[in-house]
């Protein structure tokens, strides 16, 4: 193993760990960020209406408000809080891109069905912890979005590592020429 693959896996552990941080501890409403007793406290008062912490339907209205509203195509009838949109829907896929790109940088270049298969672990680990905690909700559009972005991600390492090949490439070139 080299130096780059350590340095790797360490800025990858450093990632989970904010991620775990950013995911349950630091809850923020679109407003400000709420204590983690707050959140349980609200959740579990919720849960004792019938309330539960969870969305189990796809794309489901909330959801298409926030995306339609992000993107500027809501209705006055379905419009939410535009930054509180922005935030929902860009935050969702942004979250979990940077997974996609340090998994295969930690792990020696591994393949899409490897790299995914960890992302959807991840992505479901956080969502059933924040439902079981109380420190958040597990829906099933934050799911779809986090994966989204881990393959959005996964792009992006390969378009780095194709650069970086070419460059190589052409450095051999150069050197031989």
């Amino acid at each position: 193993m080299n130096t780059a693959h350590i340095i790797w896996k360490i800025l990858l552990i450093i990632y989970l760990a904010l991620l775990v941080v950013f995911g349950l501890i630091l809850i923020y409403d679109g407003r400000h960020f709420l204590y983690p007793m707050q959140r349980i406290e609200t959740i579990s008062n919720n849960r004792a209406l019938g309330y539960w912490n969870a969305n189990f339907i796809p794309l489901s209205h909330g959801t298409v408000c926030y995306i339609k509203t992000a993107f500027g195509m809501a209705d006055s009838f379905e419009s939410v809080n535009y930054y509180t949109a922005v935030v929902n829907v860009f935050g969702n896929l942004l979250k979990f891109m940077p997974l996609a790109i340090l998994l295969p940088l930690a792990f020696n270049g591994k393949k899409i069905g490897w790299v995914m298969l960890r992302c959807i672990i991840a992505v479901l680990f956080l969502e059933t912890l924040q439902f079981v905690t109380m420190l958040g909700y597990f829906d099933i559009d934050d799911i779809l979005m986090n994966i989204l972005g881990c393959t959005m991600g996964y792009g992006i390492y390969q378009i780095i590592a194709l650069i970086q090949i070419n460059r190589q490439r052409l450095t051999v070139r150069l050197h031989t020429a």
